[in-house]
């Protein structure tokens, strides 16, 4: 038999959904596919203990070319000479004082610089001329700086400098190759063989036990599948007795690598990891954990893997596997210029997205939730090679920018970027999707409310509904802001002094807790704290009809961080219809 049900009957029983908590991004599958916990999207933003909230910035530092420095020009606006053109940025620990140094090689000659150190030209050879990428690398007392397009040099104290390498003292020795990419290792140099000859093709050079300028011509037998299609392009450690050796198309690994040149040659042994990707992007390689992971040409990030044998493996399923609509907009021509770091429990792999041939963008990894952050961008975000440094007491991760200057990643609340030949200190755009809200029901529902629980600093942030459909938006919030001389409660209370003359900067329920001195001057009384976040609960009302909503919070200035999200619906209006 049939039932008919009226068209005007509503059934009430309410519709909620939410997330508490925020593990990552998963870009990957459809917005009301994903479980509680994962966003759709995220740009700029960190998921630190659940919470997602707006990176912190990218400082300028002032350790400018050699009497060029910087200096304020008041409103934010300070000006900080640029090394220009940077082919290669790395790291030099004086192995007598421990000194940490950063090393520019640079169209304009080699520099070194320090914090509070404005950077100094090291000596080069007379004619010496750098225009294409290099490769600096710390051997046992000294740097290697290897060109690929001209023969290497080497510096053992930086009065005398940078020099050619001398002729090698034991016979049937050759001096150390022009190499395109290498690493120091075992007391020993490795390095990808650049030689434009035949014999040298996809070939380890390999230097001498205990020396760096000179090794046997034997060695040249370290060849890695020479004469396949794909080329080497690459060495990393993945272990005290392993190498990775990378080229264009496949993975090998080379292991046994330990001992004098005679236990080397007799132990050393060439296997291949994987055949079905290789990189191209030679500095994209980094320890994560136990694994290396590197960008893959056209891939995505991967992961290498030591199995329970011992013996190193790629796996198959992309490390970016849930980022893959971000790594299809890469631009695999620019590609070979990415590069990777670990810092803080978290992995960055700085890449070239749409038509940019520099990288603009940093994919963000989170080792302690286990999941993508999105990525960052901005017109701060210009990476030529990740460098660390102490700063403050702690190494801290930082990088030299393809327009030549050295910022330190992830401090404060703004960017530095160049405007007009000038930095300027400018806000962080940011923005979180949310999962498509469905309360586990797939049926045609009508939205009404959305709460979530804000903490803001300085905040102009919009919100907006997204439902299925092309271009399918309601706005909820357009800019929400709060004034740092209002209060919540009580409604009544004088508006707050911005000098704290009445000592009450910490006092409860004012709207925003930022501090902007102001010319005056401001009195600390008994503490000030200007990183104070305020957290209130905000409700926007929603009118639509959908089996699912995302949410969408996008901050143009200071921090934002969603500590909770919630929509509210009831279920859609039931059609005339009939059942057995």
């Amino acid at each position: 038999m049939s039932r008919l049900r009226s068209y005007g009957q509503m059934d009430d029983a309410p519709a909620s959904d939410g997330d508490r908590l925020f593990r990552g991004v998963n870009a990957r599958l459809d917005a009301a596919q994903l479980e509680a916990g994962w966003a759709a999207a995220a740009v700029n933003m960190r998921f630190t203990n659940g919470v997602p909230r707006v990176r912190e910035g990218i400082r300028t530092m002032s350790w400018a070319a050699e009497n060029a420095g910087g200096g304020s020009y008041g409103n934010g606006i300070i000006f900080i000479s640029s090394y220009g053109t940077v082919y290669g940025a790395g790291s030099y620990a004086d192995p007598i004082s421990g000194t940490e140094w950063l090393i520019l090689a640079t169209a304009n000659g080699i520099y070194r610089a320090r914090p509070g150190t404005n950077g100094a030209a090291i000596p080069i050879p007379s004619g010496t001329v750098i225009n294409s990428r290099c490769q600096i690398v710390q051997t046992y007392a000294g740097l290697m700086l290897l060109r690929s397009n001209a023969d290497p040099l080497y510096m053992e104290s930086f009065e005398i400098g940078f020099q050619a390498l001398p002729t090698p003292t034991v016979p049937g020795n050759q001096a150390t190759p022009r190499a395109s990419n290498g690493i120091y290792f075992q007391n020993r140099l490795f390095l990808v063989d650049a030689r434009q000859s035949a014999q040298y093709a996809d070939s380890v050079y390999v230097s001498d036990f205990g020396d760096v300028l000179e090794g046997p011509l034997a060695y040249n037998q370290f060849k890695i599948n020479q004469g396949s299609s794909d080329r080497l392009v690459a060495l990393y450690k993945f272990s005290d007795t392993a190498l990775i050796a990378a080229k264009t198309g496949s993975i090998y690994v080379v292991s046994n690598v330990y001992g004098t040149n005679a236990e080397l040659t007799a132990n050393a042994r060439l296997d291949a990891v994987t055949t079905e990707y290789g990189t191209n992007a030679a500095r994209s390689f980094v320890q994560v954990g136990k694994d290396v992971w590197f960008l893959a040409d056209r891939r995505g990030v991967v992961s290498i893997a030591q199995t329970e044998q011992n013996k190193l493996h790629g796996v198959d399923v992309p490390v970016s596997r849930d980022i893959d609509p971000i790594i299809r907009r890469i631009n695999w021509q620019a590609a070979s210029n990415a590069v990777a770091a670990t810092w803080g429990n978290k992995v960055y792999f700085a890449v070239p997205l749409g038509n940019s041939t520099v990288n603009n963008a940093v994919l963000v990894y989170d080792t302690i939730q286990q999941a993508w952050a999105g990525y960052d961008k901005g017109d701060a975000v210009n990476v030529r090679d990740w460098i660390k440094f102490t700063w403050g007491g702690e190494q801290r991760l930082g990088f030299v920018s393809g327009d030549g200057y050295i910022r330190l990643y992830e401090d404060g609340r703004l960017d530095d970027v160049l405007v007009d030949g000038f930095i300027e200190h400018t806000s962080i755009a940011a923005s979180l999707t949310t999962r498509g809200y469905h309360g586990s029901d797939v049926s045609l529902k009508q939205f009404e409310e959305v709460r979530a629980m804000v903490a803001t600093w300085w905040p102009d942030y919009s919100v907006t509904a997204r439902v299925q459909g092309v271009s399918e938006t309601r706005q909820l919030a357009s800019s929400v802001t709060r004034s740092r001389l209002k209060w919540h409660r009580p409604h009544d209370q004088a508006d707050y002094d911005p000098t704290n003359a009445d000592d009450n900067q910490m006092n409860p329920w004012r709207q925003d807790y930022s501090v902007l001195v102001p010319q005056d001057g401001i009195k600390p009384g008994t503490g000030l704290l200007p990183n104070l976040e305020q957290v209130t609960e905000e409700s926007w009302r929603l009118k639509a009809s959908a089996q699912s909503v995302q949410i969408e919070f996008a901050s143009a200035q200071g921090s934002m961080e969603i500590r909770s999200v919630a929509v509210s619906a009831r279920r859609g209006r039931t059609r005339r219809g009939s059942h057995s």
